[in-house]
């Protein structure tokens, strides 16, 4: 019983490994760069599977040795290569002119890679004993569930610069197990001592690129941290300057003061801005009303009820509160947010009644789809997020975004009453795509899809740097209009009417830009670099192309292209192939799974973006039964591989419950909504238990040769997975969910076809 726990606490080792590495990477370096993560674990998967291969059968008959070693490693590698990855300076900008930077980006993933090497190694060598292979194989996926849960645990309760104690720890615990299990009783008081030290050494202070927002706010004189929150969502922090002043599509023509302020950061990436509470300051500071984000209220006369999408640190609800609304809302799902305002009180400016005014706001937690009641809002808000830079480079255009969606936008609009207005604002870029793909979604909503409905019902507000898109649920009024255009041309803001002038959507398209609508099929607003133009920059004509590029995309593709490069190479250098007729199509077969598998659990993930905002959160609630379902799924192979049908219907059904899993998670939304992750969990748990079987359903079938054809296995599903992961994140971006379901389907059911075909007359089966 020791080696299978060893194997469960090393497995939950890598799957904590890696959802720390997404938290590092997001914190040290850009968003996209986060897609990484998935790449490099499976990366070492793979090539742990081609150390195998090059080892040949001495490796199985050395495992007494080298298991323990392998946890040894893993526990080690882990907290330095960490701080490696946070020391590592990259500057995606540079990539294309600055060859340095490619190294750097080389060193990053190969420094990353390494731990998931050793721990995959070790993990690899127990599925060499046929006899337990389902055994073996249900501990690696039960513990890495539990990897996911200690992640998650260890983000909501340690500082983000202990993190890496996890893994470390149960990398540890599965080295003990396994040297006594192989009796290697006198190393384990040594060995015992080394993992105290380890999680023993102090950590260093929280590290951010040198690129990040936050890293210039620090060097500001006399800056300081002023509060910090953490999370499954990230890192929040609250950073004050004296020189601090921020205020975003602020008109030219304003001549007043701006009062203390604080930005507010999450992963280093500015989020929003404090007015901070101070004796004699303002509660209305009068440079609210000079931005474009002010044009809404000046259509309402009245005291309008005001719900906010997002918490952008209490800038946009105190506006709200300053254009003379009746009431506030604010609907933010990260609850870092909610720890900070209700530890930081002090933080905010005093309401009208004397509290700090976040206080007499309603401050809910609540997914992309949340319900407050039909018609409760005079105005829903969208306020601005990010920083004009990662705006201006894309790096939003890989990432979904279920709110700016056909649907998303039409369920705000449910929200307002019968003369309510969507405020919608954004950075202003040059050419307008980001506003152009927005227009052409709202184009797709009831009530906007006739001639001349957008013309009537939407106006723009443009500054020298912001936008705020107004969408009315009936045709603007006269009255409101010209209370519009008398703000606008008192603060030199431009009011502009879609069609009125500019390039149309379909003349943007034929220069290679993508301004298809945002769906929740396709949930990318931002991204707007066509196929034609990604191959431009990679083909070398990149000053077209480089003012638009989209560094998140860009990422994907490189990801993409590492995958299929070191597939290449595994086939073309390994030479120790198996012998017998079944070796070749089995490996094909393994392929398949390895793709399939991947491409599945992060359609789900994406997917499940609807019900569950936060990224760590929603990975966890799928990955975690994913493992544990597919785990146990595994212990019943033996039964299954015996059955009548001999496990061909296994394949056919992944396939069904993929186009099925996808059309019901949509449906949930009309669930309460903290129900809603327990259903996702119970629609999951099916689907997951089939997926599980076919891994150990091949390996029973492959009966010659088996030590060699075990290794060539993991291999190409190391690398096929990392082949699936980001052939699934491009052709999301590209495609939509929906071809992700075609491509899930067909890998299964070409396995399943390529299993019936190999498995002969005298096989397993």
């Amino acid at each position: 019983m020791r080696l299978p726990l060893s194997v469960f606490w090393l497995s939950a080792s890598t799957l904590s490994y890696e959802i720390i590495v997404i938290r590092v990477l997001a914190r040290t370096h850009w968003q996209p760069f986060v897609t990484l993560a998935i790449s490099t674990a499976l990366l070492g998967f793979g090539l742990a599977g081609t150390l195998m291969v090059w080892s040949g059968a001495g490796a199985f008959g050395r495992r007494g040795a080298l298991y323990p070693l392998a946890c040894a490693l893993a526990a080690l590698s882990f907290r330095p290569v960490v701080r490696v990855a946070e020391a590592l300076d990259l500057i995606p900008g540079l990539i294309f002119s600055d060859p340095g930077q490619w190294l750097s980006l080389g060193g990053l993933i190969g420094v990353l890679t390494l731990p998931f090497v050793f721990a995959s190694y070790g993990l690899a060598l127990p599925l060499l004993e046929r006899e337990s292979v389902g055994k073996f194989y249900g501990s690696n996926l039960a513990g890495a569930c539990a990897g996911v849960a200690l992640a998650l645990g260890g983000m909501e309760l340690l500082p983000p610069q202990y993190l890496a104690h996890v893994p470390s720890a149960s990398a540890g615990l599965a080295c003990l197990l396994a040297l006594s299990h192989y009796g290697h009783r006198r190393s384990l008081p040594a060995a015992a001592a080394a993992l105290a030290a380890l999680l023993a050494l102090p950590a260093g202070p929280v590290a951010y690129g040198p690129y990040k927002d936050i890293s210039y706010a620090l060097l500001l004189p006399d800056s300081r941290t002023l509060a910090r929150s953490w999370g499954a969502a990230g890192l929040l922090e609250v950073v004050g300057a004296p020189a601090m002043r921020t205020a975003p599509g602020l008109s030219t023509r304003f001549r007043g003061p701006l009062p203390p302020q604080a930005a507010l950061y999450r992963d280093g990436d500015r989020v929003g801005t404090l007015v901070l509470s101070g004796e004699g300051q303002d509660a209305h500071p009068p440079y609210l009303q000079w931005q474009t984000a002010a044009a809404p209220y000046v259509l309402f006369q009245d005291h309008p009820r005001v719900v906010v999408l997002g918490f952008d640190g209490g800038e946009e609800a105190l506006r709200a509160s300053a254009s003379g609304a009746g009431r506030v809302q604010v609907i933010e799902p990260d609850a870092a947010v909610h720890g900070l305002v209700r530890d930081h009180p002090g933080l905010f400016p005093p309401g009208p009644g004397g509290r700090p005014f976040v206080r007499e706001v309603g401050l809910v937690r609540s997914n992309a789809r949340w319900r407050l009641g039909r018609g409760i809002a005079d105005i829903v808000v969208i306020p601005l997020a990010g920083n004009l830079a990662s705006a201006v480079a894309g790096f939003g255009g890989a990432e979904e975004d279920y709110l700016l969606t056909a649907q998303g936008l039409e369920r705000a609009l449910e929200e307002l009453g019968t003369d309510g207005v969507l405020a919608i604002t954004g950075w202003k870029q040059e050419p307008p795509t980001g506003r152009m793909k927005i227009l052409a979604t709202i184009g797709t909503i009831p009530g906007f899809q006739e001639a001349g409905q957008v013309r009537d019902k939407v106006r723009v507000v443009t500054g020298w740097s912001t936008y705020t898109m107004l969408v009315s649920r009936k045709r603007l009024e006269r009255g409101g209009l010209s209370r519009l255009e008398s703000f606008c041309s008192a603060r030199g803001f431009l009011l502009w009417t879609p069609g009125e002038y500019g390039p149309s959507a379909a003349e943007e398209g034929r220069e290679g830009l993508d301004l298809r609508p945002a769906t929740d099929a396709r949930p990318y607003p931002w991204h707007t670099l066509g196929a034609g133009l990604l191959l431009k920059a990679l083909g070398g004509e990149r000053e077209e192309v480089l003012p638009r590029m989209e560094w998140g995309l860009l990422f994907l593709v490189m990801a993409l292209a590492l995958a299929l490069a070191f597939i290449l190479l595994f086939v073309l250098l390994t030479g120790r192939r198996p012998s017998n007729r079944k070796g070749l199509p089995l490996l094909v077969y393994f392929g398949c799974l390895g793709v399939g598998y991947m491409v599945v659990e992060i359609l789900v993930i994406k997917r499940s973006g609807l019900l569950i905002p936060e990224p760590a959160r929603a990975a966890a609630l799928v990955v975690a039964p994913f493992l544990i379902f597919s785990g146990l799924g595994s212990f019943a192979v033996i039964k299954v591989e015996r059955s009548r049908l001999a496990g061909a219907w296994v394949f056919p059904a992944v396939a069904l419950g993929t186009v099925l899993l996808y059309l019901a998670i949509p449906a949930l939304l009309t669930a309460p909504e903290p129900f809603q992750p327990f259903l996702l969990v119970a629609l999951t748990a099916p689907l997951a238990l089939i997926m599980g079987l076919p891994f150990p359903l091949g390996l029973r079938v492959q009966s010659r040769d088996r030590e060699r054809f075990v290794p060539w296995a993991w291999a190409l599903s190391g690398y096929t997975s990392t082949l699936g992961s980001a052939l699934a994140g491009v052709m999301a971006v590209f495609t939509g969910l929906g071809a992700l379901v075609a491509l899930a389907a067909a890998s299964y059911l070409a396995a399943g076809v390529i299993l019936v075909a190999t498995r002969g007359k005298g096989s397993a089966l």
